[in-house]
């Protein structure tokens, strides 16, 4: 990547504003989304004509660090293959992908779910997990310059709230689509990179999201594209939190970001779970017995989490009632800015109606 400083994130946002093409189609600036099809269902991505649209994506950081990668990696050896870790660095990155299934486990049972099948909507499952802030392979990326501006300028303290960064260097990455998909393959293009796009849970659509996999050892600099660098000043980061309402608009109420936090700080994991992705590695008949059976006091020993029999953490009865709530507050709304197009099968009832009248035909 080609490294800029700048004097302010005001300077670096004049330059990605500007850099920004002309949209080519203003006939369609009125419609947010449109629906593509994708291997048979379909996803609702930012129409090109959308004020959001760009052929960029960004990433904005607080600050620079020696190597930007996923947050399951960090802080772990930048070694090409998980053998090459230490047992602790290991078994740092299984704790991760038994949190990874427990919040899987909860977003399946979230009435948003059924609801996006019912569309046929596809759902991003782990890119959502890394949305909802739980380490994974992933990294996010945002079509959006103004959401990484605001992730550049302001951090979050333990309480969830978001204040602006008074000193320091910040940083926004910028790559340009077409460059990474020449850079990654069209097959590897397809398999990790990720476009969000509007989902029936709120995070990813706000951010504008994308997500990027990156294999251990790999670093997101060294892919073609931007590092620009700024001095940070409070009064700019009090510009974009207010922009954000304070982080609100990037993090709207959400009872799954309740179930996260409650697998991110659990000071257990379930038995059953341990078992389940032992046996997604390879680990059959007696070898995985004495791996689940070693589990328990090697986590206990090293992390401080105990592997007991118990439930997967999920929605309480409380909390389903208050997601299906939202959910039926959302629904006569969710599809208002969204366009259909021609899908090579026939789709939900709603969004045929949305068809028939960009179509000209009573809905």
């Amino acid at each position: 990547m080609r490294h800029q400083h700048f004097g302010s994130i005001h300077e670096v946002m004049d330059l990605l504003r500007s850099e920004i093409p002309e949209n080519p189609f203003p006939e369609t600036s009125r419609d947010g989304y449109v629906w593509v099809n994708d291997g048979g269902q379909g996803r609702l991505v930012p129409s090109p004509g959308a004020p959001f649209s760009s052929p960029f994506l960004y990433r904005g950081q607080t600050k620079r660090h020696p190597h930007c990668v996923p947050g399951v990696f960090r802080g772990l050896q930048m070694v090409d293959h998980p053998q090459k870790l230490s047992q602790l660095e290991r078994a740092k990155c299984f704790i991760a992908r038994v949190r990874l299934e427990e919040f899987l486990m909860a977003l399946r049972s979230h009435p948003a779910h059924a609801y996006s099948k019912e569309m046929n909507l596809v759902v991003s499952e782990e890119a959502l997990a890394q949305h909802y802030e739980l380490a994974t392979g992933r990294l996010d990326l945002t079509q959006d310059p103004d959401v990484a501006a605001f992730f550049a300028t302001n951090w979050r303290d333990a309480n969830g709230q978001w204040h602006p960064v008074k000193e320091g260097v910040g940083v926004v990455y910028r790559v340009v689509i077409s460059h990474l998909k020449q850079v990654l393959g069209d097959e590897r293009y397809e398999f990790c990179a990720e476009w969000i796009g509007k989902q029936a849970w709120p995070r990813p659509g706000e951010q504008k999201g994308w997500t990027l996999l990156v294999s251990l050892g790999v670093d997101f600099e060294d892919y073609p594209g931007d590092i620009l660098t700024f001095d940070q000043r409070e009064s700019c980061g009090v510009d974009f939190r207010q922009k954000f309402d304070a982080g609100l608009k990037l993090f709207p109420p959400d009872v799954l970001s309740e179930v996260v936090e409650a697998i991110k700080t659990a000071p257990t994991m379930a038995r059953s779970l341990v078992s389940e992705v032992l046996t997604s590695q390879g680990c059959t008949g007696e070898m995985h017995d004495r791996e689940l059976d070693a589990s328990v006091g090697f986590f206990a020993h090293h992390f401080g989490i105990d592997v007991v029999d118990r439930e997967p953490i999920g929605l309480s009865p409380e909390q389903l009632l208050v997601a299906q709530a939202q959910l039926e507050q959302m629904k006569p709304t969710f599809l208002h800015d969204v366009r259909a197009l021609a899908v090579c099968r026939p789709i939900s009832t709603e969004l045929g109606a949305i068809s028939r009248q960009n179509e000209g035909e009573p809905g």
